[in-house]
């Protein structure tokens, strides 16, 4: 059997992936910070202020650096630190995804629906449908989803 593990850390200050299979390193990222953009970046955030007048609320990904959330989505968000009993309270713990960048005077969002993608697989924390690149052989993309059935108790 194949042993995965996805681990990630702080490293001078830049956030650094390692994806491992069988205790080898198959790759290594370092986050490219502001400079790069922080669209795809998952962080956890910490509550700062609710708005339930317009449905949402802001979360600090980074010192300073705060980005809009929608509460549509907190119910099934994954938290690190949940503290009061609404949807999101300030100084909750929350792992966040930037899905938009900031726009003039307008703060980035971010989004609880995770999804990670590589060369030819991609992960989504909401989405539990199995679906296999384009860029593998009909026979191999079989095999595959065999093996994914046998290993998963949902339905696809």
């Amino acid at each position: 059997m194949i042993e995965r593990k996805l681990v990630l850390t702080r490293y001078q200050d830049k956030i650094l992936s390692a994806f491992i299979e069988n205790s080898t390193v198959a790759e290594l990222r370092f986050s490219t910070g502001p400079l790069g953009g922080f669209l795809g970046n998952i962080y956890v955030g910490r509550g700062k202020d609710v708005l339930k007048d317009i449905g949402g609320a802001f979360v600090e990904i980074a010192p300073g650096f705060v980005c809009y959330y929608s509460l549509k989505e907190a119910e099934s968000a994954c938290f690190v630190k949940k503290g009061g009993k609404s949807a999101l309270a300030p100084g909750d713990l929350i792992v966040v995804q930037v899905s938009r960048e900031a726009i003039k005077k307008k703060a980035p969002s971010v989004t609880t629906n995770l999804n990670i993608s590589g060369r030819f697989l991609a992960i989504s924390y909401s989405d539990r449908r199995v679906g296999v690149s384009s860029k593998i052989e009909n026979s191999r993309k079989e095999e595959l989803r065999d093996i994914i059935k046998r290993n998963n108790d949902s339905e696809y």
